[in-house]
Formats: structure tokens, sequence, C-alpha cells
């Protein structure tokens, strides 16, 4: 392979610069951000042989980058006539023998293709036959300079070349960037110019929120406002047409002819219609019961509202009350019938029968082997009846066993202090505390703080699943007493205890509780 040496005339401000220009159409609207690009020159040694005493060896090729250079714009999307600012920059690389990790033979083909001294470097930046930034130095070197773009729209690039050493160690790029029209003109073919504007009329549309021409009329957006009844709306004209008169829209009215009932035993017939937004009262019409229902009218729609309905009990006649816990049980499982009256005298039909104990609070325990409905029916003196009541217990139902932790936090507190219960439980239907607390309790978890204990208390809850199966937890929280550094008021705080003449010795503070004694030193 033959080699030729560059000579130091040739070494200087020479370029090879490849001037592009390309035009077209562009979408004004893309966000102008800055744009750059890099690009080097490098150059391959190819692989030789060399001997060393007895040894041969093959050297692999090598690249080695000799310049990098840089160009940039401030944005990437320019309006007509705005002046753009171009900065080209260029670094030298590898040269003279700062090859590190490169044997002697390659240092001395490096310096003898490029010389050991600092290279002379360039670069450029061309917009068509225009030099728009250029600069060139021994080492390095950097250029920032304006250009107005004066150009239709379109998509540009700048052509950009960069040498080393000499015309022969040139590499070219291109920088792209986009010239528009500023917002709300278009080209004409020589300038960009406003849009003539074409005078439009508007009319209102035949529903709410529309136009058929022209435009909605309204600061920030459309003016469309909705009541209950119906709509109103605005449509303006467009590039200087004239307004139209305000629009409006009924919504559609409700209409009803027939029977409505609502539970346990109200109903009425009714008719008639209403507008939207309006709402009426049904009021009930069946013996024995008294109530109301109301309903509103939307947009041809009826909701149904709030309502009422109630037996219209006998003034004279005996109350009653009569459940089942619990309602579900597996078999050979037992519920519990639970009935209260002031009534005279009582019958059990369905799945009892016979005369039951009239009171308060009276139960009787069943055990159906199939699922089964127990009535009562109770009368007062003067042959009034309550009306029957109905209790069913389902037979047959698998229930998981309920499980529950309950704690206290903390367990052990001062006198006076407070503590917090927590629980939870899994396959339970309900909670009951006693104890030193009471009530149903929250499942299937819950929290309790209990205040100003001045005195161990014990807690109990009990919660169970739906056929009965039950279980129970019991904490207690203690209060601890605390020794005054005074020996009298520790005997008042240590119940029981005796304290001898030197009792003087009794400093700090001491936990203790009803069973503690200090011992004499």
């Amino acid at each position: 392979m033959s080699f030729i040496k560059i000579s130091s005339s040739v070494i200087a401000k020479s370029f090879l610069l490849v001037f592009l220009l390309s035009s077209g159409f562009f979408l004004s609207g893309a966000k102008a951000e800055a744009s750059s690009t890099m690009w080097k020159y490098s150059y391959t040694f190819p692989g030789y042989w060399t001997s060393m005493e007895t040894y041969d060896f093959y050297t692999q090729p090598r690249t080695a980058v000799l310049a990098t250079f840089f160009a940039s714009t401030n944005k990437s999307i320019y309006t007509v006539g705005e002046t753009a600012s171009v900065t080209v920059s260029v670094a030298a690389g590898d040269q003279g023998n700062s090859f590190n990790g490169w044997d002697p033979i390659m240092n001395g083909l490096l310096n003898f293709f490029f010389g050991s001294s600092t290279p002379y470097v360039g670069v450029a930046a061309y917009f068509g036959p225009y030099q728009v930034a250029q600069c060139d130095a021994a080492g390095s070197c950097s250029s920032t300079q304006s250009i107005v773009v004066a150009v239709p729209p379109g998509n540009y690039s700048l052509s950009l070349g960069g040498c080393y050493n000499s015309a022969n160690g040139c590499a070219p790029s291109s920088l792209p960037f986009s010239v528009v029209c500023p917002g709300g003109t278009s080209w004409d073919g020589s300038n960009c110019v406003v849009p003539a504007l074409v005078p439009v009329n508007a009319v209102c549309g035949t529903t709410h929120y529309s136009c058929t021409a022209g435009r909605h009329v309204a600061t920030g957006g459309v003016n469309q406002v909705e009541s209950a009844s119906g709509y109103t709306w605005h449509c303006g004209g467009s590039n200087g047409g004239s307004d139209a008169t305000n629009c409006s829209e009924q919504k559609a009215p409700c209409s009803f002819s027939g029977y409505v009932s609502w539970p346990p035993g109200c109903g009425a017939n009714a008719s008639g219609s209403l507008p939207s937004g309006a709402s009426t009262t049904v009021t009930n019409t069946n013996a024995g019961y008294s109530g109301s229902k109301n309903y509103s009218c939307s947009n041809g729609t009826w909701i149904a509202g709030s309502e009422s309905c109630s037996p219209v009990a006998d003034p004279v006649a005996p109350t009653l009350t009569f459940t089942a816990n619990p309602t579900s049980i597996a078999t050979g499982g037992s519920s519990t019938l639970t009935w209260s009256t002031n009534a005279a005298s009582c019958w059990a039909t369905g799945g009892w029968t016979g005369w039951k104990t009239v009171g308060n609070n009276i139960s009787a325990v069943v055990s159906p082997v199939a699922t089964a409905t127990y009535t009562l029916e109770c009368w007062n003196s003067s042959g009034v009846s309550s009306g029957q009541r109905n209790a069913t217990v389902t037979v047959g139902v698998v229930a998981s066993a309920p499980t529950l932790t309950f704690i206290a936090s903390p367990s052990a507190v001062s006198s006076s202090g407070g503590s917090t219960l927590n629980w939870s439980t899994t396959n339970a239907v309900s909670c009951t505390a006693s104890g030193d607390w009471s009530g149903a309790k929250a499942v299937p978890s819950g929290a309790e703080t209990q205040l100003n204990i001045t005195a161990d208390k014990t807690y109990t809850l009990e919660c169970q699943n739906s056929v009965g199966t039950k279980v129970s937890k019991t904490v207690t929280i203690a209060v601890t007493l605390v020794c005054n550094p005074d020996c009298s008021e520790a005997k008042n705080h240590c119940s029981g205890t005796s304290y001898p003449a030197g009792c003087g010795v009794c400093t700090g503070t001491r936990l203790c509780d009803y069973n503690w004694k200090e011992v004499a030193p």
C-alpha cells in the first residue's frame, strides 16, 4: 500500500462544503425547540506486520477520531423574516503522539500522514450559496452568527462541512430547520397575509346546544344554560355576520294514567301530565293504610322520590312483636322465638300450635327438622286482634364457625388513665358486649376507647354467626398504682403495707400493686 505525505502548504483554511437547499410545504404549529447536530472526521489505519528481534507481530487496523464538529440553531422552526442564530464549533481529537494505547509505529504513521504539531481545523455552515457561520483555528474554534430568514414557508437545511488539516480530510453534514407564516396568516405566494373573512349569519339548531350556522357566543366557550324545564343558548354570526335571536328548547313533559302502588300496602289511581322540572305527590287510597309517594318529571322520565306507608292501627288493638333468632340454623340446630304483647291471649299456628303465654320478652326454643314458618296472633279482652306476625326459621344452612380477636391496648394503665378495646371477627353477623361495657358492637371489626379507669375492669365480647354458633373473648384492664416519694402518701396508695420508723428512705417513684410490701433496708 502506498502513502503520500501531505505538504504543509496545503494545510490551512480549505473546506470541502456541500451546499444543499431543499424546500417544501410545512404545517405550522410545531414546537420550535433548538436544533443541533454533531459529526466527526475519522481515519482508519490498516494493519501491518512488524518484527522485534526474533518475534513477528501483526497490528490490527485502528481508527482515529481526528476532529469532532458541532453545529446548532436556536430554534428548529422560524417565522418568515425572523432572525436565526447559528453556532458552529470544532474540537481536534487524536493527534501527534497522544494516542493512548497506540504502539510507537502507529503513532509514527499518524505523524507521517498528518504531522505531529497541533492540527489546523475548520468548520462552516451555508444556507444556499450564503455562508451563515464559519471558524477555523489551530486545535479548536467556535463561532456564532445571525441571519434573517427571508424565504417562503417550507423545510430547509443548513449545509455543514468540517476539515482536518486539508481539503482531503473533510466531512460534510447538514442541519434541518423549517419556516412558517405567523399564526393566523397564510402564504399568498409572496407574503404571509390574513385570509379574507366571509360573513356568516347564525341559525339556532333544532335541539339544545347546537347551531346550524355561525357559532355559540360566549366568553371562553359555549353559553348554553340548562334548567329543570329546558335549555337556553345563543348563536352568533361569525366573520362579521349578525347575531341570531336567543334560542330555547323545552324539555319533554311526563304523562301518566294508571294505578301505582308502594309497600307494604299503599296504592292509588293517578293520571295527568307534568312539565319537566315539576313534581307531584300521590296520596294512598287503600283502606287500612296511610301514606304518600312523590314523583318528579325530568325530560320525559318519571323519577320516583320519597315514600311513606304504614297500617292504620285500631286504637284499641293490642301490640305484638315476634322474632326468631337465629333465622337460619344447621340441621339439628335450634332457634329462639321471642315475643312481647299487651294482649290478653295469644294463639300459635304454622310450625307450632296452641295458646301461648302473654307478657314481655316471652321466649320458646324450637328445633325444626325442615324450614318452618311460625305464626302468632293475639287479642285483647274486647276481642280485637293484633294481626298475625310471622317468623321463619330456615334449616340446612351451613355456616362457618365465627372467630374473634379481642385486645385492650394498653392492658395496664395508671389510675384515671385510658385504654382502647380493639376487635375483629370473621363469619359473624352480630357481636354483643357485657361485663364493664354493654350493647351491640360493630362487625366485622371495631374499636372503642375507655377513659378515666380508676379500678380494674373486665370487658367481654360475644359474637355469633347466622346459625347461632357463638364465640366469646374477655380482656382485663389493670390499674397500676404509683408510690409517692412521701411515705405517708405511699401508705395511702399501697393499701395493707406497713413501714418502719425509717421510712424516709422511700425516695423516687415506684410501681406497686395491692400485694406489694416495702422491705426495710
